[in-house]
């Protein structure tokens, strides 16, 4: 593998046969010792790249000796897989995530082609290929860092405010909002004898719909959400495609989780409270999502409402689901988006020579730092990509994911960039 870890969580590797696959694989021609395709790509499309075996059946005598050729059938050779990764991108990504535990994803918002897809920290895919031993693979499996998590498909985390242009759209389409709807922000929110605080302690002061998003304002979404109700953002987080996976080709994909009362009942035996919906309006609590499911979230804002299926292999059918989402209500949430960028809480995005529109967010963690997530696409008024920055313990979005997604971006629609980033 001439890429190594830059692309190992994609390419993935072979290695023998083992006793289990040998069952599975029953009735088709393996036998022990041959090598088959363990993760990634290698193993999504197995039978495509294995080809045909060859061999002969052959009389011998009691010493082994060949007396005549019974039977022989020829070899076939496998079919060669072209992706849609562009490698350049991928190891830009992986220089940027360098000193990172996260995520990037560069996906076409038209048709679904990935891009990028860098996970870090990585591995390297050689020496599984030719052969470990059980102490070390053990201890890679046992890594505190997780290198053979495939964080961009299987990293499941709260997707943070980077959620609160579904909350948006949701109430635009269910008419619990207009684009002049307001609510003051004084930097809280009470719901009985709780309060629920915005990240900005000193407040915003009025908001409405785009200048929420521009600043991300907690305190009007809490409200928002309350209008809609957890009923209706389950319904929409569904018709986005969150709590199931994207269908990537990929093995290993994560579902994530959409939660709601009935999962809150089955998981905890407890009833769903209204602070439970306002937590889920800002995206936290018990939401959580891949950063390509981010990424395919994000598309459909950016091409006009269709949720695009991911692919990797040029090969896979390229799919997309309509969901006639009114273009006014986009145009909304994409006038938001804009000015996050340009105004508001990830400048540092829009300094690559392109026009990036985007939200950021910075999800609690409870086992340590908050991460930060920069969802972006570009260019801003006719999109072609979306990226999505997800970095564990990285604090801030803004500050620190914004700028990744920024460069990425640009290394892929400014030819110049290329030469800077070879």
């Amino acid at each position: 593998y001439p890429t190594g870890s830059v692309a190992s969580n994609v390419t993935g590797f072979v290695g023998e046969i083992n006793e289990n696959e040998l069952r599975q694989m029953e009735g088709k021609s393996y036998v022990g010792g041959d090598q088959i395709g363990k993760t990634g790509v290698e193993k999504e499309y197995e039978e495509t790249l294995r080809g045909k075996p060859g061999g002969e059946s052959v009389e011998v005598d009691a010493r082994g000796r060949k007396i005549r050729q019974i039977d022989t059938y020829p070899a076939g050779r496998g079919e060669d897989l072209h992706l849609t990764l562009d490698l350049g991108a991928q190891r830009l990504a992986t220089d940027l995530l360098k000193g990172y535990r996260g995520a990037l994803v560069v996906m076409d918002v038209h048709d679904g082609d990935i891009l990028v897809l860098a996970s870090s920290p990585s591995y390297d895919n050689n020496p599984l290929a030719w052969g470990v031993s059980a102490r070390e693979w053990n201890a890679l499996l046992s890594d505190p860092q997780k290198p053979m998590l495939d964080r961009s498909i299987a990293g499941l985390y709260p997707p943070a405010s980077t959620f609160k242009i579904l909350v948006g759209l949701a109430a635009l389409a269910e008419g619990e909002v207009t684009p002049s709807t307001t609510y003051f922000c004084g930097g809280a929110f009470t719901l009985g004898n709780r309060t629920f605080r915005c990240w900005r302690r000193s407040g915003h002061g009025t908001m409405n719909l785009t200048s929420a998003l521009q600043y991300s304002c907690d305190v009007y979404f809490y409200q928002v959400g309350l209008k809609l109700g957890i009923t209706r953002l389950l319904k929409w987080g569904s018709l986005f495609g969150l709590g199931r996976p994207t269908g990537i080709d990929l093995p290993g994909e994560a579902a994530g989780v959409i939660a709601g009362p009935d999962w809150k009942r089955a998981r905890f035996k407890e009833a769903w409270y209204r602070g439970d919906t306002v937590n889920y309006s800002i995206g936290q609590g018990f939401l959580l999502t891949t950063p390509l499911q981010l990424a395919t979230m994000y598309a459909v804002i950016a091409n006009g409402g269709k949720l695009v299926r991911p692919r990797l292999a040029q090969r896979a059918p390229k799919h997309a689901a309509e969901l006639n989402i009114v273009p006014s209500q986009l145009n909304i949430i994409r006038k938001g988006l804009d000015y996050v960028v340009r105004r508001g809480t990830a400048r540092q995005a829009g300094g690559f020579g392109i026009t990036v529109a985007g939200k950021t967010g910075t999800a609690q963690n409870a086992h340590g730092d908050d991460h930060a997530l920069f969802v972006g696409y570009a260019p801003m008024d006719n999109p072609k990509y979306v990226a999505v920055a997800m970095l564990e313990a990285g604090l801030h979005g803004g500050s620190v994911a914004s700028p990744i997604v920024g460069e990425i971006l640009s290394y892929l629609l400014v030819p110049e960039s290329r030469v800077k980033n070879p």
